[in-house]
């Protein structure tokens, strides 16, 4: 009987065991043969019977010392058993016994490659291309091992010369799209999986790879494609479903995605991950009680499944059970003392049972950990309830400086500046409040009620009207919007008596200033002005008055601010110009005079008395140069 023959015609069929038995038949007869003991360790091997191979090709070696292949087997096998220095031994002699033979080269790069010898694994693998430039395995360990050194256009180019040499190879178009991958061309990287499909369109994994490429590019929908294809490639195996059922989620199709992961519990062992992620999406169908059945599952599977825990006690709150919710929290925190989540959402429980200093401290342990948005603005309202303002506003600005497009952080802080009477800060942040959510009727409401407390009635209106634009039940802006209506009627009421009481007080006050002045009791004209510019602070002739008296009492400083503030009321009063002329005249500043009357004049074109004054000042520059000039 031919042993051999048939042995290898066996290991060809895949036929192993039958290899191995025909073996032992041939190992019994004939048990000096070398041969049969290295066939007999190849089927071994192909059994992953890996330590018996390395015997049987020991006993091949002892037999027979100088046939490559023998150590060539055994280095193979060592290096699967991850013994990679002694499988570096044995191709080395493989070597020795025969320089030519291409895969020893290729076997000892890749064990050198593990054994983190880079130089000598790149020298083995240009040695597998020298040695057999024709076939693409040499190309493809280059550029495998340049991919790790991140030269990946050097890499693309060993990829590209191992396909001018088989350009069928699905399996090059693959390591070219994972080249791409890494550098950051999800596109080309496309494009390389959709080659290697056309080549292969039954493998599953190259399909899983361009989902996941094509997630990268946010290209979620696309990606539907290719888990359809996965799940109709192969229907019975979970995996399809799970990432097809994730997809789900992403997309907030949550029926979508608990039919799929009811498939996939179907098709596999009880698995924690699959009844967390269904109840999950039953969480975010508000299914509450469903979903907590779906978690406790998981915490069966797996006691130690915090996520689960953590999600089990997020429904209990949705729930309104904030015992349970808590006895959850703890216990996942138990797991996880340092998650930020588990300790905001904890105090979300207790705020939930009425305890708020607990809640607080759950809140402020979750910002120790992790400073987010969300909690400050959480505490913020915790600590604007409690009537701690200025604190709640201090909270607020943290947020925002984390998010700032978080309306809800401007909101309560102008809801806290208003407490305090902030009005001004508080319309701010309601302004920006707004334009980051326009469509928010409390936000216009909350504006026009503090803008009714500034008695920017028209504002107030408008925003009580916005309110009902968007909600046209809206009660408290329509209540609010009556209210500052007639708010607005009651202060036009009032400033019009007001303006007519004034306008009379004013008018017999002036009466009794021109009086005092004309009797030149210059103090009681100056007590009446104050008193007129107290009701009326933009009275110009109160101050022009006032400039008079002071200038007639030699306080011309004073005099002269009067004056000053007359005309800055009123800039084209030109006798409160002609009173800045007479000072400046008083005070010898002859040039400065002269200016005063031109503006008194430039205003007035028939004020006759700046004419005089300005006349007779030219008079006196006039006889002062000839004066100066005799005296020369």
């Amino acid at each position: 009987m031919d042993f051999e023959k048939l042995a290898n015609e066996n290991i060809d069929a895949g036929m192993f065991k039958e290899a191995v038995n025909i073996l032992d038949s041939a190992i019994k007869a004939y048990p000096q043969e070398s041969q049969y003991y290295y066939l007999r360790g190849e089927a071994k091997n192909d059994l992953n019977l890996l330590e018996d191979a390395i015997i049987d090709f020991d006993k091949a070696i002892e037999l027979y010392k100088y046939d490559d292949l023998y150590y060539l087997m055994r280095g193979i096998t060592k290096f699967s058993l991850g013994r990679c220095k002694e499988a570096e031994v044995d191709l080395t002699e493989a070597i020795e016994i025969c320089s030519d033979n291409y895969i020893s080269y290729l076997v000892r790069g890749d064990v050198r490659k593990e054994l983190e010898k880079y130089p000598e694994a790149f020298a083995d693998f240009y040695k597998v291309i020298e040695l057999n430039p024709e076939e693409e395995d040499g190309y493809i360990s280059v550029a495998a091992l340049k991919n790790e050194f991140e030269l990946h256009e050097e890499a693309l180019e060993y990829y590209n010369k191992a396909l001018e040499i088989n350009p069928d190879s699905d399996k090059i178009y693959y390591y070219i799209a994972r080249t791409y991958k890494e550098m950051g061309e999800y596109k080309k990287g496309i494009d390389s999986l959709n080659k290697a499909i056309k080549i292969c369109p039954n493998n599953t994994d190259y399909y899983y790879k361009r989902a996941l490429l094509k997630e990268k590019m946010g290209l979620l929908k696309e990606m539907l494609v290719d888990y359809n294809k996965i799940i109709k490639l192969e229907p019975n195996n979970a995996n399809g479903y799970i990432h097809r059922g994730d997809l789900y989620q992403d997309l907030e199709n949550f029926e979508a995605a608990i039919k799929d992961y009811n498939k996939a519990i179907s098709h596999s062992e009880p698995d924690e991950y699959l009844y967390n992620a269904r109840g999950y999406s039953k969480f975010k169908l508000e299914k509450y009680e469903d979903a907590v059945k779906d978690f406790e599952k998981a915490i069966e599977i797996c006691p130690n499944f915090v996520r689960a825990f953590f999600n089990t006690a997020r429904c209990y709150i949705h729930l309104d059970d904030g015992q349970n919710a808590l006895k959850y929290f703890d216990i996942a925190i138990m797991f996880d003392k340092q998650n930020n989540d588990y300790y905001f959402y904890r105090g979300l429980s207790y705020e939930l049972l009425g305890d708020k200093e607990k809640a607080e401290n759950d809140f402020t342990k979750s910002l120790e950990i992790k400073k987010t948005s969300c909690v400050y603005v959480t505490r913020a309202e915790l600590r604007y309830e409690l009537g701690r303002y200025q604190e709640a506003i201090d909270d607020c600005t943290n947020a925002i400086k984390l998010t700032p497009d978080d309306y809800e952080a401007f909101k309560i802080r102008g809801d806290a500046k208003d407490e305090l009477k902030k009005y001004k800060g508080a319309i701010k942040d309601y302004n920006q409040a707004i334009k980051l959510n326009p469509d928010d009727k409390q936000l216009y409401n909350l504006r026009g009620i503090v803008r009714g407390k500034t008695e920017e009635y028209d504002k107030a209106i408008e925003d009580f009207k916005n309110a009902l634009k968007i909600d046209p039940a809206y009660e408290a802006a329509t209540k609010n919007l009556k209210k500052a209506k007639a708010d607005k009627c009651k202060k036009e009421k009032a400033i019009k008596t007001n303006k007519q009481y004034i306008g009379s007080y004013v008018e017999n006050s002036m009466q009794r200033v021109h009086k005092y002045v004309a009797h030149q009791n210059y103090v009681a004209a100056i007590k009446v002005c104050k008193e007129i510019i107290k009701v009326n602070p933009k009275n110009e002739i109160a101050y022009n008055y006032m400039g008079v008296a002071y200038f007639e009492l030699g306080d011309y400083d004073k005099a002269f601010k009067n004056y000053q503030k007359a005309v800055e009321i009123r800039p084209d009063f030109a006798k409160a110009y002609c009173n800045l002329g007479v000072l400046q005249e008083w005070l010898g500043k002859y040039n400065e005079a002269l200016r005063y009357y031109d503006k008194a004049i430039s205003v007035d074109s028939n004020f006759e008395q700046a004419y005089i004054n300005r006349k007779n000042v030219y008079k006196f520059l006039n006889k002062q140069i000839i004066s100066e000039y005799y005296d020369d």
